[in-house]
């Protein structure tokens, strides 16, 4: 077989790759979160949850700037409860179905409700922009852990809510309450300059029994319990690959560059 002359290779070729997990160095990680079962989700963006029916403010993350953003949580541990400390009660980050069987809760100042078939009290998260939310909201996700007809299996691979959408996140892994899951990545919108963690609480958190479907959300202050979270937010890096003439790869990702020997073909 002809070998091909380093001539022939004079015209650059770029490939372009998304690395999801970015470059070391550029992702951007934030440690030991502490969100309080009590951190109403529904107040994301406001100075106070005057309007948000009560709880606290629910945890906030300034975003670092960028487009193909992916987020993803490690080390999410901790217990919640909806209904006081009793440890019969008590659960992990990924919610539970003890005393009331699942989530329905309505869209609240302009961030939209969520409901989980068959958990309650799970850790949740919404992105925003710079602006305070707003008008009706967009779609209510709908979850379930086994990812019935109609619903989003909580052990998606990933995710890409819109801004203003609430979405689980549980402990950030595949499966319930499974310490080995695969990790699960969250696409973050572009726009989106904040993060903020909570939790979606409203009267018996809206359950299946028909009177208390679609809930406002509400009752936040007997909750109990604290979840610990890691997270990590890491850039979409292009990296462009050219090849000279004199057979030299050159790599970059629009900060630096580095070259590398190509061997004879």
């Amino acid at each position: 077989m002809q070998k091909r002359s380093g001539r022939s290779l004079s015209l650059t070729l770029t490939l372009y790759a998304l690395c999801v997990l970015g470059l070391r160095g550029l992702a951007q990680q934030v440690n030991n979160l502490q969100i309080d079962s009590r951190s109403n989700i529904f107040a994301a963006g406001r100075p106070d949850t005057g309007t948000s029916n009560g709880g606290l403010l629910p945890v906030s993350v300034k975003l670092a700037p960028g487009k193909g953003r992916v987020l993803t949580f490690g080390n999410v541990t901790g217990q919640a409860s909806c209904c006081g400390p009793d440890p019969s009660v008590l659960h992990g980050p990924d919610g539970g179905s003890v005393p009331f069987p699942s989530t329905d809760i309505t869209s609240l100042n302009g961030i939209s409700g969520i409901m989980h078939d068959d958990k309650i009290l799970f850790l949740t998260g919404v992105f925003l922009n710079d602006n305070q939310p707003g008008g009706q909201g967009p779609a209510v996700l709908h979850f379930s852990s086994n990812g019935a007809p109609g619903t989003v299996s909580t052990s998606f691979p990933q995710l890409s809510p819109l801004l203003n959408q609430t979405f689980f996140i549980g402990d950030g892994k595949t499966g319930v309450h499974n310490p080995n899951g695969a990790v699960q990545s969250f696409r973050v919108p572009d726009g989106a300059t904040r993060l903020f963690l909570g939790f979606v609480d409203g009267l018996n958190i809206g359950s299946g029994i028909d009177h208390y479907k679609h809930q406002p959300p509400g009752f936040y202050d007997d909750n109990a319990g604290v979840v610990t979270a890691y997270l990590q937010v890491a850039p979409q890096v292009v990296r462009q690959y050219s090849v000279s003439p004199d057979r030299v790869l050159v790599v970059g990702n629009g900060n630096s560059k580095e070259s590398r020997d190509l061997a004879d073909y």
